[in-house]
C-alpha cells in the first residue's frame, strides 16, 4: 500500500506527498494526483480507480480539444460561405440588372418590329 502525509505551513494551503512501493503511476500521473488532494487519498485506497479517473479526464480533454477544433472548422466554413454568399448576391444583382436591361431592349425591338410590319402592310395596301 502507499503512504499519504500532509503538512500545513502558515498561510499556505496544506501540502501532501504520496508514496507507493510499486510504481503504479507514471511521473505525469503522479503530478496530477499530487495536485488533487482527493485523488491522492483515493490513490491509497483504490489505485485502479484513480487510473480510470485520470484516463477519463484525459479522454474528456481530448474530446474537448476535438470539439474545439470542429467548432473552429465550422466557424471557418461559415466565414467562407458568408463571403461566397456576398459575392453571389452581388453577381445576382448584376445579372438581374442586365436581365432587366435586356428585357427593356427586347420590348423596344418588338415595338420597332411591329411598327415596321405595320408600315409594310400600309405600303402593300397602298400599292394595290
Amino acid at each position: 500500500m502507499g503512504k499519504l502525509s500532509f503538512s500545513a505551513n502558515g498561510g499556505e494551503p496544506s501540502k501532501f506527498s504520496l508514496e507507493f512501493g510499486s510504481g503504479e503511476f507514471t511521473p505525469a500521473e503522479m503530478k496530477r494526483i499530487m495536485a488533487d488532494e482527493k485523488l491522492a487519498e483515493m490513490a491509497l485506497a483504490d489505485p485502479k480507480r484513480v487510473k480510470r479517473v485520470l484516463a477519463n479526464r484525459q479522454s474528456a480533454a481530448r474530446s474537448k480539444e476535438r470539439r474545439m477544433r470542429y467548432i473552429a472548422e465550422l466557424e471557418h466554413k461559415v466565414q467562407i460561405l458568408q463571403t461566397e454568399a456576398t459575392t453571389l448576391s452581388a453577381q445576382l444583382t448584376h445579372l438581374q440588372r442586365d436581365s432587366s436591361g435586356l428585357a427593356t431592349h427586347n420590348n423596344e425591338l418588338k415595338f420597332r418590329l411591329q411598327a415596321m410590319e405595320q408600315q409594310a402592310q400600309l405600303r402593300d395596301e397602298f400599292v394595290l
